[in-house]
């Protein structure tokens, strides 16, 4: 009989458990959805029945997955879908312009078209794109284009005019028109909520379901076994449960719904608090973490809320969505007395003193510490922030993943020398405060290889150094990746290392990651991803 035998058995390799002991092998099996065996190779195969299949690693890292703790996979969904701005696209605007000709020529006149990722600081222009830019290669269709950091889109005139946007149109509340300072005319720039004055352009229920399988397979191409949705949506939430009962999940989704109105989606508190819901809700594969809010922008965007203004600018200091603190106030205690935990977006450091002053006062009277509520991004603390986040015990959403591919970017925003201590993994190791790693996909490629290297190496996609005072080792890079994310929701138990017992959520690297220089480690590939105990890549090891 071969009914404790393992289902699977993978010799032969070099298994990073990610355990606090160090422990190591050289082969690991999995029974069911679970790890049942860590050891040697001939102790492993000794455990096999009939039915186990045995994989040779052939000297391969197996290490635990990579946990993704903060994107939004439906809008990655949906942008697979438009328009790609990015990647080598977005190293001109001649070139975004020529991808979006080729859409124009095949979509009927008066249709909208959408895309995303373009990034001035990377464009062989060095600027924005405008309305008349976009013009020129489509007079016909309306179109509208997010920046890579999703807090900035530039639109054509059809779109403009199908937003009610002209030269007398004013500011919206927490958003930006940018206009022509000799005209008056928008520019087609677009900045936070004045996006929400185009006109509704999500796609149909069955095409996201389709994007979402899509992203899906990505994901586990690079290894990511779990996903933090920090925007879900009722749409998302049915296209989830959709996709596991059909067998198609192959990372579990940790969701934190919007408390509140923003860019990303619509509030959601009252709803969730009405049901009874509370952080935890959910099963293995899918479950509530608690609730979502936003404060300001990005970095690159300069739409952070920041207290000295931009580089080379002498008022530009961001925007805070909030005007009224005391409605977020109370939104925040309403969250706490319903067992929810809050996650809060704030980037720039007059943000986060907002952030977490406010946590702080919703949290009179509770164990905060041990409610491990976030702020995301914290980007640029102060000193006297970070000793607070501890004090509070917050987890802070580390967004490593801009490095790489936004360097240029924040360099520009914030100049050479202020960019030193943005980001800054290695004071949140020195004062213990809990950073799980982030690409914020799909403001940046969800590789957790290119995260990995701007945490370790700091140096933008031009080669430029972002300081070196905010490197970490390759160990506390990975941490980041797993054992950090798995603490920031609790799952300490079940997911984040590989341990006899724990969820069998496991990377096969093609290369020791350890042993590898910065330079190599971007180009890492992922050989084989298993998700509760099933293969969901195989690069050819089978």
């Amino acid at each position: 009989m071969d009914l404790n035998c393992p289902d699977l058995i993978m010799v032969n390799g070099k298994v990073l458990t990610m355990e606090a002991d160090g422990r190591e092998g050289t082969a690991v099996a999995v029974t069911g959805e679970k790890i049942s065996f860590i050891g040697a190779d001939a102790e492993a195969r000794r455990l096999a029945g009939t039915k186990t299949k045995i994989i040779d690693l052939k000297g391969r890292l197996l290490m635990p997955g990579f946990i993704e703790s903060h994107m939004h996979p439906l809008m990655y969904a949906h942008n697979l879908l438009g328009v790609d701005c990015g990647g080598d696209t977005t190293r001109s605007l001649a070139k975004v312009l020529e991808v979006l000709a080729e859409k124009v020529a095949g979509t009927p006149k008066g249709e909208w078209i959408k895309g995303f990722g373009w990034d001035d600081s990377k464009f062989e222009e060095k600027r924005n794109p405008t309305r008349w830019d976009l013009d020129k290669v489509s007079p016909n269709h309306p179109v509208v284009l997010m920046r890579t950091c999703v807090h900035v889109v530039v639109a054509n005139s059809m779109a403009l005019k199908l937003g009610n946007i002209d030269k007398y149109t004013n500011d919206p509340d927490g958003g930006h028109i940018q206009k022509d300072p000799d005209t008056g005319e928008p520019t087609g720039i677009l900045q936070e909520r004045a996006m929400e004055m185009l006109p509704d352009l999500r796609y149909t229920f069955d095409q996201l379901k389709g994007g979402m399988e899509t992203a899906l397979q990505i994901l586990a191409r690079r290894g990511v076994t779990s996903i933090g949705d920090m925007s879900a949506q009722q749409t998302g939430f049915r296209i989830y449960q959709q996709l596991n009962k059909e067998n198609k999940l192959t990372a579990r989704v940790r969701l934190w719904p919007v408390a509140q109105k923003t860019i990303l989606g619509d509030a959601m508190l009252d709803q969730i608090y009405d049901c009874g819901i509370e952080s935890g809700f959910g099963n293995e594969m899918i479950s509530i973490q608690g609730v979502k809010y936003v404060l300001d922008g990005s970095i690159s965007g300069k739409t952070a809320a920041v207290t000295e203004p931009y580089y080379k600018e002498t008022s530009a200091n961001g925007i805070i969505y909030c005007s009224d603190e005391s409605d977020m106030l109370e939104s925040i205690r309403k969250a706490f007395r319903g067992g929810l935990r809050v996650s809060i977006h704030a980037i720039g450091d007059r943000a986060i003193e907002f952030a977490l002053n406010i946590i702080e006062k919703a949290g009179e009277g509770l164990d905060l510490a041990g409610m491990r509520n976030r702020i995301e991004h914290c980007i640029l603390p102060t000193s006297d922030q970070l000793l607070k986040v501890k004090r509070l015990g917050l987890v802070v959403g580390s967004s490593v993943g801009f490095l790489y591919p936004l360097g240029e970017g924040y360099l520009n925003a914030l100049g050479p020398e202020r960019v030193k201590s943005a980001i800054p993994q290695k004071s949140y190791e020195e004062i213990g405060i809990i950073a799980p790693a982030n690409t914020d996909c799909p403001v940046c490629d969800l590789n957790p290889m290119l995260a990995i290297y701007g945490m370790v190496e700091r140096r933008s996609f031009a080669g430029n150094s972002l300081g070196d005072a905010q490197r970490v080792g390759i160990m506390e890079a990975l941490k980041a990746y797993t054992t950090y994310p798995a603490y920031s929701t609790f799952e300490e138990d079940k997911l984040g290392s590989i341990k006899e017992g724990k969820l069998a959520d496991l990377a096969v690297l093609e290369k020791d990651i350890r042993n590898l220089s910065p330079e190599e480690i971007k180009d890492l590939k992922v050989a084989l991803t298993i998700v509760n105990g099933r293969i969901v890549w195989n690069d050819g090891l089978l």
